[in-house]
């Protein structure tokens, strides 16, 4: 609970008026985020990447890309760094 107060409280301050904070544990968090999207039916999704190349990619899988395949709705994908 302290998890979600904190990230509710930096979306706040960051000016994001309406915030709902899911905290959720899986197996596949890929397959999670898309189907918690739809039962929200949320207007889109914002997801993080860890720039994997083609090869670790392909063996591993990407949740964004997963995501960005699956999901109801769109999707932004976020290069780190």
């Amino acid at each position: 609970e302290d998890l979600k107060q904190k990230y509710t409280d930096l979306a706040k301050a960051k000016g994001v008026e309406s915030v709902d904070i899911q905290i959720k544990t899986s197996d596949k968090p890929e397959h999670s985020i898309v189907d918690l999207a739809e039962k929200l039916k949320v207007t889109y999704i914002v997801s993080g990447s860890r720039g994997m190349g083609v090869i670790r990619r392909t063996i591993l899988g990407s949740t964004s890309d997963f995501i960005l395949h699956h999901a109801h709705c769109p999707v932004l994908i976020c290069k780190s760094g």
